[in-house]
């Protein structure tokens, strides 16, 4: 890797969105922790729920990682990821080791993409609502449908380069989130 400024975005990028893939659990972590009784200590909860999300999002971004690195010196799966992006390289590296089981896995991982952006389109509305005071005022399913409509929106144009198309919706969601945070903090002090 070179140094310069353009590696140094390309590293603070990819922090920032590795931090946010986390920090965007906050606002929805009232809602999947309501059923915790009120006298549960808020370090055990909060522990739990650190743990929760840490170990899988630490394991699979560090898979990732390695996955992308090790492509630089396997042709197969540098010419499994120039081919069909992200679904290529998964491709190439489950099948040859996995057989039929591989793309039985590469199934279930393609279906389990449907899986997780359910809890997601869900708890959209929930944090559309703890912004700002308006939209609050704004009933859940309408902020649940205009969610769906923009995720529609953005998947239909960009399914043949999906994998850009992510990383930048990503990107712009994590920008807008610290510009939330920044706002916020003087509130909370």
């Amino acid at each position: 890797m070179g140094v310069g400024t353009s590696e140094a975005a390309s590293v603070l990028s990819f922090a920032a969105s590795v931090f946010g893939f986390a920090t965007a659990w906050t606002s929805v972590a009232a809602d999947y922790t309501c059923y915790q009784p009120r006298t549960q200590s808020r370090i055990k909860v909060f522990f739990a729920t650190f743990a929760g999300l840490a170990f899988p999002l630490l394991f699979t971004q560090m898979l990732g990682a390695a996955v992308m690195t090790a492509s630089i010196n396997t042709p197969s799966y540098a010419d499994g990821y120039a081919d069909s992006s992200i679904g290529g390289l998964l491709a190439a590296v489950l099948f040859p080791p996995l057989g039929r089981f591989g793309k039985f896995c590469l199934v279930v991982l393609a279906l389990s993409t449907v899986a997780n952006n359910c809890p997601n389109i869900y708890s959209v509305s929930l944090s559309l609502q703890v912004m700002a005071r308006w939209s609050a005022r704004v009933p859940r399913f309408i902020w649940t449908l205009l969610a769906t409509a923009a995720y529609i929106a953005i998947a239909v144009p960009g399914y043949s380069h999906f994998e850009a198309v992510l990383e930048n919706f990503l990107l712009i969601i994590v920008c807008f989130f610290f510009l939330l945070l920044l706002r916020l903090l003087p509130r909370l002090s």
